[in-house]
């Protein structure tokens, strides 16, 4: 899905990263990317997202009062389905204002922040068990047998 507000890139799932461009959303945009969004946690595979809000300087109020309501009454889908978030802050004030938030409300499932995209793709490899193609990486201790 692409709209003003936010873009959702699932093409190289399990690994979906999406971006946001829009600090200002319509109601109408936030409500198509939280759907696209929860008919991605429903899809019944495991995945790691990393939500890039490096082209914006923060995010509207209504707009994460919104999210936080949707968060809520989606929490038990989300935990079944996400391994980890990533979150691509790359300003100190955007790290700071993110640590807040989640003093207030913790995440439902475990996250990292990241200055980077790269960075950011890089540690949902590593969580996933995947090479930089997408492919699963044999553990060492299976190559022990043969």
């Amino acid at each position: 899905m692409s709209n003003s507000y936010a873009n959702i890139n699932h093409q190289e799932f399990p690994v979906v990263t999406v971006t946001f461009y829009n600090e200002t959303p319509s109601t109408t945009e936030v409500k198509a990317y939280l759907q696209e969004l929860e008919d991605l946690y429903l899809c019944g595979e495991k995945f790691v997202v990393i939500f890039d809000v490096s082209h914006i300087k923060n995010i509207h109020l209504e707009t994460q009062q919104q999210y936080v309501a949707w968060l809520e009454k989606h929490h038990k889908t989300i935990r079944k389905s996400v391994v980890a978030n990533i979150y691509v802050l790359p300003s100190l004030v955007q790290r700071t204002m993110f640590s807040g938030f989640c003093f207030v409300k913790r995440p439902f499932v475990p996250f990292q922040v990241t200055k980077t995209v790269e960075e950011a793709q890089q540690i949902a490899q590593e969580l996933l068990g995947l090479d930089k193609r997408n492919k699963p990486i044999i553990p060492l201790e299976e190559f022990t047998d043969m």
